[in-house]
């Protein structure tokens, strides 16, 4: 998120014109209130989401805590070990399958007409 000077975040809408609004962002929220952020709804998830943010230093240190405590059983200091590598951005790596070629399409096709006749 961007910040003005004094370190506050700014509004991630745009105006208008297409430029970045260089508008505080409401405490809480990603907009400033000419964005949204004074609507009802988005009042309501601001304070959500301000609870929810507050809760995640006392999280990791709960989870930390498990990690270091040799009496927690194994299992449980794995997932709060995994929980905090998923969590600052150490993921297992993902295969990610790409598209056939048409050559191998094509092959797939002759196989089953092969197959059929």
């Amino acid at each position: 998120m961007r910040r003005d000077t004094q370190g506050r975040r700014l509004c991630t809408a745009h105006r208008a014109d297409g430029e970045p609004c260089n508008a505080p962002a409401v405490r809480g929220a990603t907009v400033c209130t000419h964005h949204g952020a004074a609507k009802g709804t988005n009042g309501r998830a601001a304070a959500d989401r301000l609870v929810l943010s507050e809760l995640v230093g006392p999280a990791m240190l709960t989870l930390k805590d498990l990690i270091e405590d040799h009496g927690t059983p194994p299992a449980v200091r794995l997932g709060a070990a995994r929980d905090i590598l998923d969590r600052t951005g150490y993921k297992p790596v993902v295969q990610v399958q790409g598209m056939p070629t048409l050559a191998a399409v094509e092959a797939w096709i002759e196989e089953a007409e092969a197959e059929q006749a």
